[in-house]
């Protein structure tokens, strides 16, 4: 049966062509490709078919930095089908005086070719109107949300403001999340072993809903490196804010921090692909080239 579809394209067979010559043919072969479009589970075609997200973070720095890291995620973005651009906050250094000219010089290609965006709240973002001066362009219906693409549910949080509120309407959410992958946005990392410090808010309020209602992955920025840790009860946290400059130097983890696998002073964006079996994260320098690569499991 070596005619049936491999990558989501329908050969139809020679005795099939043949046979669509005739009236009566053509009602056959109708009704026997009908039965093969229903017979394909939509699970099978899922797996054929997987979602590419980008994440970046702290890209905000305005002028020519920000228009350089546009043009290399545009590079990058040009050559793979991607569903969703995320951000990981710090998406304006300008303090609301420059936002949406930069944006449009370094990402307005981003509307042109139609990627959703999902935009996460920095520290630097709320210094002037508590970020709302970002939400239209990222489309954020508020400091968090949820948005589902494909088989993922995006959780994107506001870790300026770790609030009750905020705090169980995250347990509702996740509670209701019945996606195969469950992904955390934010900026304040829940470990780093960068420039900043750990946030202690995030791990005592939230860490304990990823790991009781089964987050794969949590990605933050506000430091500007890359580092990966080793999961932390089926947890895996990255820290990607590599869209800024300088990047920060990396320094000795604190006591209690989970084991940091991987970690690079590099600047850079973050390619996460949803497949059945996988969520494949890597993490892509400016040039394009890949630094590093985990593949978590369901």
């Amino acid at each position: 049966m070596g005619w049936l579809p491999t990558s989501g394209v329908f050969r139809t067979p020679s005795w099939a062509r043949q046979l669509a010559r005739g009236p009566v043919g053509v009602l056959v072969l109708t009704v026997f490709m009908l039965a093969m479009v229903e017979g394909s589970s939509p699970e099978s075609a899922d797996a054929r078919a997987p979602t590419r997200l980008i994440a970046i973070g702290g890209y905000g720095m305005c002028g020519p930095t920000q228009m350089q890291f546009g043009a290399a995620v545009r590079s990058f973005a040009s050559t793979r089908n991607t569903a969703m651009l995320l951000t990981l906050g710090d998406n304006d250094y300008s303090r609301n005086t420059a936002f949406d000219a930069n944006w449009q010089e370094s990402f307005g290609w981003v509307d042109r070719v139609g990627i959703p965006i999902s935009g996460a709240l920095g520290n630097h973002d709320i210094e002037a109107s508590d970020g709302s001066q970002v939400f239209e362009r990222l489309n954020m219906p508020g400091p968090y949300y949820t948005r589902t693409v494909g088989s993922i549910d995006v959780f994107v949080l506001n870790s300026n403001d770790v609030s009750g509120a905020q705090t169980r309407w995250l347990g509702r959410a996740l509670r209701r999340s019945d996606a195969r992958w469950k992904v955390a946005t934010m900026h304040h990392p829940a470990h780093t072993c960068g420039g900043h410090r750990s946030s202690d808010a995030v791990r005592e309020h939230w860490v304990p809903l990823f790991e009781k209602f089964g987050v794969q992955l949590v990605l933050a920025g506000h430091d500007h490196n890359y580092q990966r840790f080793r999961a932390r009860n089926r947890v895996n946290y990255l820290v990607h804010g590599g869209g800024g400059r300088p990047a920060h130097p990396l320094r000795a983890c604190d006591l209690g921090e989970p084991k940091l696998v991987q970690a690079r002073a590099v600047v850079g964006l973050l390619s996460i692909v949803a497949r059945k079996k996988a969520l494949v994260v890597k993490a892509i320098n400016l040039r394009g080239r890949q630094i590093d690569r985990v593949a978590i499991r369901p």
